[in-house]
C-alpha cells in the first residue's frame, strides 16, 4: 500500500458557474411555499419569547435565582424611593401560633431614625 505523501485538494468552485442549479433556483416557489408557516411557527415558539415574558421559563428551577433577586428588588426599590435608610427585619412564623393569654408586656416599636 503506497500512501501519497502530497494529498489532492480541490479546487475551489468558479464563483459564478455551477455543475448543478441550487435546489431554489430550480423551482422558486417550492423553497418559498411553506416560508411563511416556518416564520410564523419560528415566531411562536417559546425559544423565540423575551425571558422576562415567557411565563415557562420564568417558573423552571433554573430561573429560581432570578425570582428570590428581584423578590429582594421589589422591596429594596421601594424603601430606596421612600429613602429609608436602615430597617430591621421581624420574621414570623409561617404556620399560625397558638392563642397566647392575655399578657402584661408590651412591645415597643421605635423606627429608626436618622438625624439630619
Amino acid at each position: 500500500m503506497v500512501i501519497d505523501p502530497k494529498p489532492k485538494i480541490p479546487l475551489p468552485p468558479h464563483p459564478r458557474e455551477r455543475r448543478e442549479p441550487l435546489p431554489t433556483a430550480t423551482n422558486p416557489a417550492r423553497a418559498n411555499r411553506d416560508a411563511e408557516a416556518r416564520v410564523k411557527a419560528i415566531l411562536e415558539s417559546s425559544n423565540y419569547r423575551i425571558a422576562s415574558e415567557d411565563p415557562d421559563f420564568l417558573a423552571s428551577d433554573a430561573a429560581r435565582g432570578l425570582r428570590l433577586q428581584m423578590d429582594y428588588l421589589k422591596p429594596e426599590l421601594a424603601l430606596r424611593a421612600h429613602r429609608v435608610e436602615r430597617t430591621i427585619v421581624v420574621l414570623r412564623p409561617t404556620l399560625p401560633l397558638p392563642i397566647q393569654p392575655f399578657s402584661t408586656t408590651a412591645t415597643l416599636v421605635i423606627p429608626w431614625t436618622r438625624a439630619r
